[in-house]
Parts: C-alpha cells; sequence; structure tokens
C-alpha cells in the first residue's frame, strides 16, 4: 500500500493490466488485490492463483509476526528462476503499519529464503544518503562520531560542548560507543533455484 512514503515500482516498469499485482493486508492506494500472505495458503492461492516470474517484498516483513511462514509462500508464489528482490530495515526507526516486529541481517534473509540463491553482487545496504550503497558481504557501514551532525539540528553551542568533553575524557565516559548506528536499509536480490 501507497503510505504517502512508499517507493513503487509500478510507475517505473509502466506494465501492461495484470503484469503487476499489488498486494497488501488492507485496501488502499496501489493494492489491485488484498492478501494476507501468513494465511492458509489454499486461501492465498484462490487470490493469487498465477506464479510469479519477479516478486518485489519492500519493507514488509518487519511487519509481520511471521516472516518465516510469509518467506514460505512468497517462494511457493515465485517461478523456478524467476527472481526474487527483498528489501528490510537492518537498523531502522520503529514505524508501526500496524505493527513493527523485526530487523534482518543477510543471512537472516538467507535463512528465511533458502530456496533462493542471492546474488552477492546484488546484495547491498543503504542508508538515507541518497545513492550510497554499501555491499552487504561487508560488515554495515560504521559513522565517526564526530558529531558534526550535532551543529545543525542542535546548534553550535552542542556541537562545541560535545567536542570540549571529549577532548577532556570526559567524553568517553558520557559517549561510551566507539561508532553510531545510521539507519540502514538491506536490498537482496536473487532468484529461485530451479527444480
Amino acid at each position: 500500500m501507497d503510505y504517502g512514503n512508499t517507493a513503487t515500482f509500478r510507475t517505473l516498469l509502466n506494465p501492461t493490466p495484470g503484469q503487476y499485482i499489488g498486494i497488501d493486508i488492507s485496501p488502499g492506494q496501489g493494492v489491485d488485490r488484498v492478501v494476507d500472505l501468513t494465511a492458509d495458503f489454499a486461501r492465498i492461492r484462490r487470490k493469487l492463483p498465477e506464479t510469479f516470474n519477479t516478486v518485489f517484498c519492500l519493507s514488509v516483513l518487519e511487519h509481520c509476526p511471521d516472516p518465516f511462514l510469509m518467506a514460505r509462500h512468497i517462494e511457493a508464489l515465485l517461478n523456478p528462476g524467476g527472481h526474487l528482490y527483498v528489501s528490510v530495515p537492518f537498523a531502522w526507526r520503529i514505524h508501526e503499519y500496524p505493527k513493527d516486529y523485526w530487523r534482518f541481517t543477510p543471512d537472516g534473509i538467507r535463512t528465511l529464503f533458502a530456496e533462493v540463491d542471492f546474488l552477492p553482487e546484488a546484495c547491498a545496504y543503504h542508508s538515507t544518503a541518497v545513492g550510497k550503497f554499501h555491499p552487504a558481504g561487508e560488515l554495515p557501514p560504521r559513522i565517526d562520531p564526530t558529531f558534526g551532525a550535532l551543529k545543525p539540528r542542535f546548534g553550535a553551542l552542542a556541537a562545541f560542548s560535545v567536542g570540549v568533553l571529549r577532548k577532556l575524557g570526559i567524553g568517553r565516559e558520557i559517549f561510551r560507543h566507539h561508532y553510531l548506528f545510521p539507519p540502514v536499509q538491506l536490498n537482496m536480490i536473487g532468484r529461485k533455484q530451479k527444480e
């Protein structure tokens, strides 16, 4: 569903009717069919009788109380050799639509989607910095705690105060971590194994 801040591939792909099917658990903008992918699979098949060459699962798994079941059902709907694009939060603010349950690692996604071979060159982390992607085979990006971001947000006095505390050695006690973790989204593209 388009909540006003949701990316959609429908406009980018410009599909003919029936080539792109938007599903969600609730009706709304961008939803062609209302389907609960954790329901009984026979019920899902009644609403989605077709199988798919490509499935986009974007910022959904964190809201699902049983991502293992949802992943099995997505795999069952995906044709052998078909592509799966999963985008999930690795570190992100809690955002309830209506609930927010999980955060994911690359190994977690590989475990959820055991029938999908994820392509290392098509797996990356990204944050809120536009156009910056980091290979998922490496550790997530770290930010040096320079606290430069404090100045525009909290003012020059806050940034100066933190700098003074750090120089005096007091900052190590207050700011115990060596780095800050930015909001990070994990993106993975893979191909379902052929039978």
